[in-house]
């Protein structure tokens, strides 16, 4: 069994899971699915204020969790894009 202690780190886990998948999606959705931006934005941000809420972490641990997040999320999401841009298409035989 957890501690609440133990529950408590700095930049919590919450954050640094929704923040990066949001921002990811949000990247990959783009102009093609521009309905994805509201709802998944809302998500994230639920995600966020709930943490506060419960007093489970302060304000300061949640919006620096987010930060994180979202640039982890841009990272992945440019990553992801380049390595599509230039992937091989398979060579076929005859």
């Amino acid at each position: 069994m957890l501690t609440k202690a133990a529950c408590m780190a700095f930049i919590q886990r919450m954050r640094r899971t929704a923040s990066p998948i949001a921002v990811f999606m949000i990247m990959l959705g783009g102009k093609q699915y521009k309905y994805l931006f509201l709802p998944v934005f809302l998500w994230a941000l639920f995600m966020a204020y709930t943490r506060i809420y419960l007093g489970v972490h302060y304000p300061g641990d949640t919006l620096a969790g987010i930060v994180i997040g979202s640039l982890i999320g841009y990272l992945c999401g440019k990553a992801f894009l380049v390595v599509n841009r230039y992937k091989r298409t398979p060579v076929e035989t005859s």
